[in-house]
């Protein structure tokens, strides 16, 4: 069942799965997730099953499938085990950052797809528009609007062929928008939704800051 006190604040999770020290924004949806206290998702981005790590943060009207993993572990495999139970290590720590300054994790942009079963490695951005294949384990940036496959994952083709389109819609930023205002758009005449997005006035960018709340 969903959770009541969640769903009152914009957030839809199932009962017994509820996220600890989550940032969210309006209209989240998580389903049978374990999410580590940290984690950031951004409006209208779900995610249907998996695993989320600590200081991963998702953009905004992302869609995640079932089984995936973001986010992966750092074991030292130079030092004389890779168990946690011993205490001192002197080498420098093997995790890897997407944004060493804020120490995130994975940094997983807007309007992006990942398909069941993918793996995530920690230090990796996914630019925003781009596509994951189901199964496939990223351990390397992915550029915007690029659709990567495989294990490791890698460039397959363009969402859009078409550079300039690419270009106009990363100078867009059109996640900043009213909501109402992109819903009305038809979303497969790309041409056509990118010219009316481009005539909106910067008043129309009422999403411009990040609102998330916590849980």
């Amino acid at each position: 069942m969903k959770n009541k006190k969640f769903a009152a604040m914009g957030l839809t999770v199932l009962d017994g799965y509820e996220p600890r020290k989550f940032r969210f924004e309006q209209g989240v949806t998580l389903g049978k997730c374990e999410v580590l206290a940290g984690a950031a998702f951004g409006f209208q981005s779900y995610m249907n099953s998996g695993f989320v790590r600590s200081s991963v943060i998702v953009g905004r009207y992302c869609s995640i499938g079932r089984n995936v993993t973001l986010g992966s572990g750092a074991h030292d495999l130079s030092a004389l085990s890779t168990s946690p139970f011993f205490q001192t290590n002197s080498n420098p720590p093997v995790l890897k950052f997407a944004d060493p300054a804020r120490r995130i994790r994975v940094l997983v942009g807007h309007d992006v797809w990942i398909g069941d079963n993918a793996y995530i490695m920690s230090g990796v951005t996914i630019g925003d528009g781009a596509v994951v294949a189901t199964g496939s384990v990223v351990t390397r940036d992915v550029a915007p609007y690029s659709i990567v496959v495989g294990t490791p994952a890698k460039h397959f083709k363009w969402r859009f062929e078409d550079e300039s389109i690419r270009d106009r819609l990363a100078a867009l930023r059109w996640h900043e928008f009213d909501p109402e205002r992109l819903k009305g758009l038809d979303i497969g005449q790309i041409e056509t939704a990118i010219a009316e997005m481009e005539s909106w006035p910067e008043s129309a960018r009422t999403h411009r800051a990040v609102n998330y709340q916590t849980t």
